[in-house]
């Protein structure tokens, strides 16, 4: 009774990672039996016994009549009585039994067969590993900013949650200065570039990428350099950059299930550009592709010690919490920060997380009224746990891609972007040319049909205008008032569509909602 809470919460977890390996395994076995059908000897099908009848020897069939095995049987005198003594002598001279196998397959040509086929395999995989890596040159681009703040500057901290654990914290804010102003500094022990260059995109380099590829079974299958350019890939951001004037409001932001505070990080700069302060929150319950905790050891994803979907969702809506709190911040963007318009969002699984993060704020901070609204991309609201508060009383505005859309999810006012996928909430769809991308979202849902910098630009620009309609409502219980201010301001946005007017013209098949879907 105790250990099934564990072992339940263990399987849940790594739910993705095995259908990720599953897929891979499969992927890479039956390019082993493509490429080793070329040689003529295939592995998805044992090979055949062959007649000792060679080339070589087109009668060799007599000689094995009368071998050991067949003597004394009556069929052999009567073959051998049939041919010619001399042509049977000429035989017997010319043949070598040492070239046969005791299937009947010549070991010369057994080894020609199995050198072809390693051969054509060790190629194939040098071509596949050749062309993965040309395909990616000039990838991930660093997208150009749509806000009015032409520079997003990023800083990492750390952040005290409950039982005093902390967590790690990216920082993205609007900065002063063009896109391409440099500073002169001293460089940072963990980050390593000097202040004011641009920071890397993945924050700690091979290490990140591997483990983002070790989520999707890449690395189990020896193809982690498929994700390897993103740890050198340019970020577009300014390391400890001095924070733009303004007073600017804060998001705090949680990752999905397998995520880290890295992967959305061209998305995250597009929202930092309309004047909003994203703190990106990297969670230590188990749930990142890979982290560093504080004593610097590595917790990679579904590490020991388990914790149960309560727990999970506790202790990432308290380290949300303490990433709100001023004192937790970095004192240069304190003064630039507004703590009266605080925000949670979170992009799948961290979607439950912002809410019941929301829902305990409000009742443990009633002066300042917690969290001022939420802002949800993909929410996996059907990863909630049952024991946990998640109605927060704060106004929600949610954005769902196609599929979630299907699935009927549902949190707050929602809305479509038309064309995208789970994976578009991310960076996913930049790290390769979209003609990589989109076929590979047949296994793994990376990139809908829309250009995904539109949809980032999209959803950048609803989160501001949610914000701005939010803080300029006097009661901000009034959501009503909220959501039709809120249509009216995203009506120009020609890829957000209000899901209940959506619904209302959609057909009676399209209205059905999938069993998975959940309302909050």
């Amino acid at each position: 009774k105790v250990r099934r809470p564990l072992i339940e919460s263990a399987m849940a977890q790594q739910v993705v990672l095995e259908r990720s390996r599953m897929t891979m395994a499969l992927l890479v076995f039956l390019a082993l039996g493509m490429c080793t059908q070329v040689s003529g000897w295939s592995l998805l099908s044992p090979p055949s016994k062959l007649p000792l009848q060679s080339r070589k020897h087109p009668t060799s069939t007599l000689i094995s009549c009368a071998g050991p095995r067949n003597r004394g049987r009556s069929s052999a005198p009567r073959m051998l009585s049939e041919i010619d003594p001399a042509q049977l002598t000429s035989m017997i001279s010319e043949f070598d039994p040492s070239q046969l196998t005791s299937d009947g397959l010549s070991r010369l040509e057994f080894l020609r067969q199995t050198a072809l086929s390693v051969g054509v395999l060790a190629g194939g995989f040098s071509a596949f590993r050749i062309g993965a890596a040309l395909s990616v040159v000039g990838f991930p681009q660093v997208p150009a900013l749509k806000g009015p703040f032409q520079r997003v500057g990023v800083k990492y901290t750390r952040v005290r949650g409950e039982k005093g654990r902390s967590c790690r914290v990216k920082i993205f804010y609007p900065a002063e200065g063009r896109a391409d102003t440099a500073e002169a500094g001293a460089g940072t022990a963990e980050a390593g570039p000097k202040s004011g260059e641009e920071a890397p995109y993945c924050t700690d380099g091979r290490q990140t990428s591997d483990g983002m590829a070790g989520l999707v079974g890449f690395r189990q299958a020896g193809l982690s350099f498929l994700l390897a350019h993103l740890a050198d890939a340019p970020s577009g951001c300014a390391l400890d950059c001095k924070p733009a004037q303004g007073n600017f409001p804060l998001l705090v932001y949680s990752h999905g299930m397998g995520g880290n505070f890295d992967m959305g990080t061209y998305f995250l700069r597009q929202i930092a550009s309309f004047g909003i302060v994203v703190a990106a929150v990297e969670h230590t319950d188990g749930s990142a592709s890979r982290t560093v905790l504080e004593n610097g050891s590595e917790m990679a994803f579904g590490s020991f010690p388990y914790l149960s979907r309560s727990e999970q969702l506790q202790r990432r809506a308290a380290e949300l919490i303490a990433a709100a709190q001023p004192l937790q911040l970095p004192e240069a963007l304190r003064a630039v920060i507004n703590f009266d318009s605080v925000y949670v969002g979170g992009h799948s699984y961290g979607g439950p997380a912002a809410l019941v993060a929301a829902a305990a704020r409000s009742k443990t901070n009633r002066a300042s009224g917690g969290f001022k609204g939420l802002i949800l991309h993909d929410p996996a609201t059907g990863m909630f746990a049952s024991d946990l508060d998640m109605a927060p009383s704060q106004p929600i505005f949610s954005i769902v891609g196609e599929q979630y859309a299907k699935m009927g999810v549902r949190c707050g006012a929602t809305y479509v972007c038309e064309g995208s996928f789970h994976g578009n909430f991310v960076d996913a769809p930049l790290w390769a040319p979209l003609w990589v991308m989109r076929p590979l979202s047949t296994v793994i849902p990376a990139a809908g049909p829309t250009d995904p910098l539109a949809i980032h630009e999209s959803a950048a620009s609803a989160a501001a205008t949610f914000i701005s309609v939010v803080d300029a409502q006097p009661d901000a219980k009034a959501l009503e008032q909220i959501e039709r201010s809120l249509r009216a301001e995203l009506a120009p946005n020609l890829l957000l569509n209000d899901i209940t007017v959506r619904k209302s013209k959609a057909s009676k098949r399209e209205q059905t909602p999938a069993a998975t879907g959940s309302d909050v």
